[in-house]
């Protein structure tokens, strides 16, 4: 866009634009490949639970690889502002300063969304922490609260049966008896209390995990439909501007694509 006014109209440039045009997709398909594995495997249902070391991991290999992208960004603009400057460029130096500038400050403006955009995901995602560590301290207070109840509950029974005892009512034998089945009985009851409670724990998580995984897949097919339709334009303009401008919007698209799914 700030560069329009200076597409080529003849058909030798024409092909050394499509040419660089080319080579900047090949750029992006190249960053692409270089994701880590952790950022591209589908995980399955059976597998949605992970640890906090798994989750600081892919969190690392997704801050390197955007390291990466930004410092591949970072050579493109360099060798643009570069060759802007040169001798045999079709500017004048006014105008190559002028395009710097103008380069410069769009880069500003779009550092400056990405901060905004960075500061709410992760205002959202310490949220999510938040609310993830609430309910993992509801879940360890439980079933600690529970065993808590059954111990002074088996207090109660073995100090009433040991007064039965001490007055004659109830033999000794029968007490330890009666004290054995209790004691069997309760831990059987509170294993299967603990197991219960486990296996609806991972009914939810796994129900969540379906309905994140079916609004993801949605969301995907209708990026995708909208970069089809993007693609089906491009090759109807004839213009190389029109066209440089639906490819650009294209590999936004697709990364705009590629970032979701790594939010997903």
């Amino acid at each position: 866009m700030i560069l329009g006014c200076r597409f080529p109209k003849d058909k030798n440039d024409a092909d050394f634009t499509k040419n660089i045009i080319q080579k900047q997709e090949q750029e992006l398909n190249e960053l692409t490949k270089q994701r880590p594995k952790s950022l591209t495997e589908e995980t399955s249902h059976a597998a949605a639970s992970c640890s906090l070391e798994e989750i600081e991991r892919a969190q690392k290999d997704l801050f390197e690889h955007s390291l990466q992208t930004s410092k591949s960004f970072s050579r493109q603009v360099e060798g643009l502002c570069q060759l802007l400057q040169k001798k045999t460029s079709i500017f004048s130096p006014r105008e190559a300063q002028d395009v710097n500038v103008s380069l410069t400050q769009t880069l500003v403006f779009v550092e400056e969304h990405l901060m905004k955009v960075q500061e709410a995901s992760l205002k959202s995602t310490l949220e999510k922490l938040l609310w993830w560590e609430e309910l993992t301290r509801l879940f360890q207070t439980q079933p600690a609260l529970l065993r808590w109840e059954v111990d002074l509950r088996q207090r109660l029974i073995a100090a009433t049966l040991e007064q039965l005892a001490s007055d004659g009512i109830l033999k000794f034998s029968h007490m330890e008896r009666m004290l054995s089945e209790i004691q069997a009985a309760v831990a059987e009851g509170l294993q299967q209390s603990s197991e219960k409670c486990m296996k609806k724990t991972k009914e939810l998580v796994n129900k969540k995990c379906r309905e994140k995984e079916s609004k993801k897949k949605k969301l995907q097919r209708s990026q995708m439909n909208e970069r089809n339709r993007v693609l089906e334009l491009g090759e109807t303009h004839s213009d190389l501007q029109e066209l440089a401008t639906v490819r650009t919007f294209s590999s936004l698209l697709k990364l705009e694509i590629i970032t979701r799914l790594f939010l997903k």
